[in-house]
């Protein structure tokens, strides 16, 4: 499954209102809810901020991933906004947010929301692809650069994986685990991954399963 299935012209926000966490959530849910994604807003929006007061999904160089799986969701889908100016979303890195992703799915597609967390989490780890979303004039330029990236690393730059957050130590190739939750993912079969790696790449404090 790639990351534009589910990311569609209807849920992208190219420039977001609000100036605060709460109100770009419900600005990002008001798109979800729109396009048809949910049959309850305000259930999946309590979900949203439940999951938030685990710990903030604001990671470092300026990217936000909220998320909920829900029974209020009646199909997988995922909400994009930017803002230029930065919002203060309490990040781990304590940085301003410029980018933000929030995943919908239903309660029991466990298996798809690891899946577009780790593939998100791989594809904006990159400097490249954060400035091309933030640049970004058009719905087209947001989804391209997406699909561009979500693609195969064979079309990507040989600067893409130049970044330290993708050393993953001697155990396994630096193009093959992510960290997220917790716990190791590889990124060509989506497993879990064990053994002495080593990586700096760490998105949130809980396991995206609980």
């Amino acid at each position: 499954m790639k990351i534009t299935e589910l990311l569609t012209k209807e849920t992208v926000l190219l420039s977001i209102e609000g100036n605060g966490k709460h109100t770009l959530i419900n600005e990002l849910i008001d798109l979800l809810d729109r396009a048809g994604k949910l049959s309850d807003r305000e259930q999946f929006k309590a979900a949203i901020l439940k999951r938030e007061q685990q710990s903030s999904t604001g990671i470092s160089n300026g990217i936000a991933i909220p998320h909920a799986k829900d029974s209020s969701v009646k199909k997988p889908a995922i909400a994009f906004g930017k803002s230029n100016a930065g919002v203060d979303y309490k990040a781990l890195d304590g940085k301003p947010t410029q980018l933000f992703f929030m995943i919908a799915t239903p309660d029991r597609a466990n298996q798809i929301h690891l899946e577009v967390l780790s593939r998100l989490a791989i594809i904006l780890m990159s400097e490249e692809v954060r400035q091309k979303l933030i640049t970004a004039s058009t719905v087209d330029e947001i989804l391209n650069t997406i699909d561009y990236y979500d693609d195969g690393e064979k079309k990507r730059s040989p600067d893409y994986w130049s970044n330290e957050n993708f050393r993953c130590g001697h155990v396994m190739s630096n193009r093959d685990c992510t960290y997220i939750n917790g716990s190791w993912f590889t990124k060509r079969k989506n497993e879990w991954a064990g053994g002495d790696i080593k990586i700096k790449m760490k998105l949130f404090k809980n396991r995206v399963d609980e």
